[in-house]
């Protein structure tokens, strides 16, 4: 990550941008092959399945971008209050086909995530495209937003998809919750975290029980 980096808020003129560095983040994530096993079809879902993701996220969420290299979707939650992303079934339908109930048990899992009911921010989305992970823009984005939340006292959540993931966010103050299967059968485990706000002078947080 160069020094010469900036992060913008993101607004709707942004939507391809951000839909595109998610599909193409996600591609060789950790549930791509369960989501979508073979890499062509997957190539021809993401983009459609993440443009209706980051089109929610411009509007409800908070989204900050890197350049054009990576993105952060937060939203901020009393009680965990989701704002339902308008005719749904429809369009996860027609962006996904065949591939929809993993799609939708994706969602229900990550929304059976409820973590406290303290208004909180729940980042949905820290992605940064491929060939340019591991040089700080996804730590960056997460600074950026965190210390907002630390001046403000305001707590935040998120779910993990893996061990990676686990270990950037433990790195930025969170804490591991009991991870909980994505679906019934053959499916990968999430992994929900939590970080109370911190002050320089704060403990590591523990988290809601």
């Amino acid at each position: 990550m160069t020094t010469t980096a900036t992060i913008q808020t993101a607004g709707p003129a942004h939507l391809h941008q951000v839909a595109e560095i998610l599909a193409a983040a996600s591609h060789a994530g950790d549930l791509a092959d369960w989501l979508v096993p073979h890499h062509a079809t997957r190539a021809r879902i993401f983009p459609r399945y993440f443009e209706i993701l980051a089109e929610h996220a411009l509007t409800h969420g908070h989204v900050h971008v890197v350049d054009d290299v990576g993105v952060a979707v937060w939203y901020a939650l009393d009680a965990y209050q989701y704002v339902d992303i308008a005719d749904l079934d429809r369009r996860l339908a027609q962006a996904v086909g065949d591939h929809l109930p993993h799609f939708v048990a994706l969602d229900l899992a990550v929304q059976a995530y409820q973590p406290d009911s303290r208004a909180h921010h729940y980042l949905a989305a820290l992605a940064v495209r491929p060939g340019q992970q591991g040089h700080g823009t996804g730590s960056l984005l997460l600074h950026h937003h965190l210390k907002e939340l630390d001046d403000t006292r305001v707590p935040s959540c998120l779910v993990a998809t893996g061990a990676r993931s686990v270990t950037l966010f433990r790195r930025h103050g969170y804490t591991k919750r009991p991870p909980y299967p994505l679906a019934s059968v053959a499916a990968p485990l999430l992994f929900p975290m939590w970080r109370d706000a911190r002050s320089a002078h704060d403990p590591p947080s523990k988290g809601p029980t």
